[in-house]
């Protein structure tokens, strides 16, 4: 499945174990489209900027990325809203520079390193294997860790 739909699917089973309203109009998706890839972070700062106005007592956003993430913050920023004193942003991720004034968002961070050092790993047993299938277990979760920055 999508990598951001478990998120968004894990976040609604958080808030639900929280005893905390699961809200589907403050709730959105990233999709990478060709018309966004000039800026990846103008979806969240377009969205976020609806929900301010539509949702102005909003004091937290969780992003199933870094790039709805900073675009959060771009739109929180601009709104003359202050972060982390008014609001606090958190995302899945982090991308290193995409604040142009060197915010860095709190986030749960994988090591990239290990990730794709596993996948290398997966995919030459896969190919030592001849049929194109990994020879380990199916699912395998890297875990991450919270990255305190800026914003909470």
């Amino acid at each position: 499945s999508n990598p951001l739909t478990t998120r968004l699917h894990g976040h609604r089973q958080a808030l639900r174990m929280a005893g905390l309203p699961v809200s589907p109009e403050l709730q959105f998706m990233n999709f990478f489209t060709e018309s966004n890839m000039q800026d990846p972070t103008q979806d969240g700062f377009l969205r976020t900027r609806q929900i301010l106005k539509d949702f102005p007592d909003l004091d937290a956003i969780v992003a199933t990325d870094a790039y709805l993430g900073h675009g959060a913050l771009r739109a929180v920023q601009q709104s003359g809203l202050r972060c982390p004193e008014d609001i606090r942003i958190a995302a899945m991720d982090s991308i290193p520079g995409l604040a142009k004034d060197g915010t860095r968002l709190t986030g749960y961070v994988v090591d990239h390193k290990r990730l794709g050092a596993v996948a290398f790993r997966e995919l030459e047993r896969a190919y030592e294997n001849q049929n194109g299938e990994a020879t380990s277990q199916k699912e395998i979760q890297i875990e991450g860790v919270l990255s305190e920055g800026d914003t909470t």
